[in-house]
């Protein structure tokens, strides 16, 4: 399983949730997303957006000020 670093410490709404989004879209179901951030809206629209679409997701920690999150693309439905 392959995983993606996103950095988007420093960035303030709506950029982190746009790139999130756009990340996520570019993987291949099943891969991970690890999103880190320093702005705590970013963290709630970020894990609100997973939760509405899908993507189960894990809120590893808060370290120096630092959120970081684990997103894995869901499998889209069998037809």
């Amino acid at each position: 399983m392959s995983r993606l670093v996103l950095d988007l410490v420093g960035e303030i709404c709506p950029v982190p949730l746009m790139r999130t989004s756009e990340a996520v879209a570019r993987l291949p179901p099943g891969s991970e997303l690890l999103v880190e951030t320093d702005y705590p809206r970013a963290l709630t629209n970020i894990t609100q957006w997973c939760f509405r679409h899908g993507h189960p997701y894990e809120i590893l920690d808060f370290r120096r000020g630092v959120y970081r999150v684990i997103i894995q693309k869901n499998s889209p439905p069998s037809a």
